[in-house]
């Protein structure tokens, strides 16, 4: 480092690096906020729809029955021109389970909602219980929360 021209250079090469590294982590940044912005209301809206009981027991009998149907072709043993039909209905039996999926996600984060509100004082109490048991007695106030 006797020159000042090595420092320029390194220094340079440093600035080219920081901006090079900038540049590739906010392309994939940009295509997530894309993606996420256009996509997320549309599988919102699936999820909301498939989470009413009727369309979600509908999809799951449909589906049900179309994975009967293709297991039940493989044992019996159809004719080639028959499999090859059947195989394609497997990918259609696949796709029907995304919204049966995201169904059962709705209601799971429904059940959370409605009961971590209720248990809410009860796990916290019994968290600190269990904490403080290891490590000595502390008074602890717990702040109940009004309802709107």
């Amino acid at each position: 480092m006797d020159s000042p021209y090595v420092l320029l250079i390194v220094g340079a090469l440093l600035a080219g690096v920081i901006v090079m590294g900038i540049l590739i982590g906010s392309i994939p940044m940009a295509a997530l906020v894309y993606i996420w912005k256009n996509v997320y209301p549309v599988v919102k809206r699936m999820a909301k729809w498939s989470a009413r009981l009727e369309n979600l027991l509908s999809l799951a009998v449909i589906d049900g029955a179309l994975f009967f149907v293709i297991i039940a072709a493989f044992m019996i043993g159809l004719p080639t021109l028959l499999l090859i039909f059947i195989i394609l209905l497997i990918p259609v039996a696949l796709i029907l389970l995304v919204p049966i999926w995201l169904g059962i996600l709705v209601w799971v984060i429904r059940f959370v909602r409605r009961f971590y509100a209720r248990w809410r004082i009860w796990l916290v109490v019994n968290y600190l219980r269990f904490r403080t048991r290891a490590g000595g007695r502390r008074r602890v106030r717990i702040v109940r929360r009004r309802r709107k």
